[in-house]
């Protein structure tokens, strides 16, 4: 399967993995599903009610993808269940712009041609896009809950620091943050040269734009006092 990298400020890269045309099937069809069974309650519940019924479904059924991917962070309850997110070619949630135009052309590569023109966009494409990412400039990615997960184990920090050592600290993103977090937290468990050495790369990056300095023994000291401190100042 492949990787997308995603680069950010400082050179820092993001790497995550493309979700495949076969996971984004699935998600597809689960959503197809979740929309037939609403489509089937509507039809119960407003019977006898002809006009409205039909302008309910098929305002559910047109919006439904549009709504999910706008209000629930790139995505539907089909990309949910297989942890699939929306996001743009920087690695951020997509705008609501960006929303509406991958919606918009999900009649041509979806509707249009039974799903036909989107599959093979999507295996051709560097980057795992359907016309709709390459209109809207956004992908898909797989397992972005790690992700996440991180970002709230970096603002759990808050509460365990009192005093604010490096202030510049706040020029950095939630995403160079995270990439941080998960370097240190690979040396901790694994502490081998290798892992040292990416730490120590990413810590001398940090040292050098604030114009500071700290003990090469306590790397890992220093790394979690900066994130300690990005915590403080940005949330």
């Amino acid at each position: 399967m492949a990787n997308l990298d995603f680069r950010m400020h400082q050179n820092v890269v993001i790497r995550f993995e493309a979700a495949s045309v076969g996971y984004r099937i699935l998600a597809f069809m689960i959503d197809a599903i979740i929309v037939s069974i609403c489509l089937s309650m509507s039809f119960y519940v407003l019977e006898g009610i002809e006009a409205l019924s039909y302008l309910v479904v098929a305002i559910f059924v047109f919006m439904y993808h549009l709504i999910f991917e706008m209000f629930n962070k790139g995505q539907s309850p089909g990309k949910k269940i297989f942890k699939l997110r929306v996001v743009t070619l920087e690695g951020d949630l997509p705008t609501a712009n960006q929303v509406a135009i991958r919606w918009i052309f999900r009649l041509v590569d979806i509707g249009m041609s039974v799903g036909l023109l989107a599959i093979a966009s999507i295996m051709s494409s560097a980057k795992s896009q359907r016309l709709g990412d390459l209109m809207a400039g956004t992908t898909v990615i797989k397992r972005p809950d790690s992700y996440m997960d991180k970002l709230k184990e970096i603002e759990s920090l808050q509460g365990k620091v009192q005093e604010i050592k490096y202030k510049d600290m706040k020029k950095y993103t939630d995403k160079e943050m995270i990439l941080l977090k998960k370097v240190l937290d690979r040396y901790t468990v694994h502490p081998t040269e290798e892992n040292k050495e990416k730490l120590t790369m990413l810590a001398n990056k940090i040292a050098l734009d604030m114009n500071v300095k700290y003990e090469p023994y306590a790397i890992d000291k220093f790394v979690r006092q900066a994130l300690q401190d990005y915590v403080l100042l940005t949330r």
